[in-house]
């Protein structure tokens, strides 16, 4: 009896994606390499700067109602408009009440998925699975984040790379599938209004970014078939 034939649909996916183990391995073992570098801002406490404004002794987040939730989204706060950042932290409250272990450890999260982020980003721009894991390792250990993860309250800042990594990523999907809109009608908002903590400014930043991914993109594209991760 002659073993059955495998589907169209599975031997499309294996040819397509023979990289699927090396990227996702070698994107764990990146992330395992970075949470061990963060993994003493877990000890940290509550800073005197910005912290006991932004959770301390604040009442928006210590009392998430209808009423603070407009407020959140319909208001500045401390110069800022940032209400995911400020729900968030209200999440954080509702389970952690004032322990900082756990809001330090959603900013190690969120960090982390940043980081993810950006080696599929390099990944599908350069087309080598080399390059993307250089770009996120040097990215997930730069000293450069250093205040943004291990610091309370720039939860927005690690809140809006997520955002604005996944609109680029968004924007070379559309690009890889040609004819496809939804990525490309999904990435300015995901950008510019859903993790923005400064709307022009990413306005500016997606204008800008744009024909820049797109030159890097044609520039690097080759005739041959690109392997991708299926995900």
């Amino acid at each position: 009896m002659k073993p059955p034939k495998p589907s169209p649909k599975t031997t499309n996916k294996q040819t397509k994606n023979p990289l699927n183990l090396i990227f996702w391995g070698g994107t764990g073992l990146i992330l395992a390499a970075v949470a061990m570098v963060y993994l003493p801002s877990l000890n940290n406490q509550f800073t005197n700067w910005d912290d006991p404004h932004y959770i301390e002794k604040n009442a928006l987040i210590q009392d998430l109602n209808v009423l603070n939730l407009l407020v959140i989204f319909s208001e500045f706060f401390l110069g800022n408009y940032h209400p995911l950042t400020l729900v968030s932290l209200a999440i954080d409250f509702h389970f952690f009440q004032m322990d900082p272990f756990g809001f330090h450890l959603v900013n190690l999260i969120i960090h982390l998925a940043d980081t993810a982020l950006v080696i599929l980003f390099f990944y599908l721009l350069s087309q080598n699975i080399t390059v993307g894991f250089f770009c996120g390792l040097f990215f997930g250990i730069h000293p450069l984040h250093v205040e943004s993860v291990a610091w309370i309250s720039e939860r927005k800042d690690v809140l809006y790379g997520f955002f604005f990594i996944l609109s680029r990523i968004f924007y070379l999907k559309h690009d890889r599938l040609a004819g496809n809109k939804l990525y490309y009608f999904l990435s300015p908002p995901v950008a510019m209004l859903i993790g923005s903590h400064r709307l022009l400014r990413s306005i500016v930043r997606f204008m800008i970014l744009n024909p820049i991914v797109r030159i890097v993109k044609l520039k690097l594209r080759s005739n041959k078939e690109v392997n991708e991760p299926y995900f």
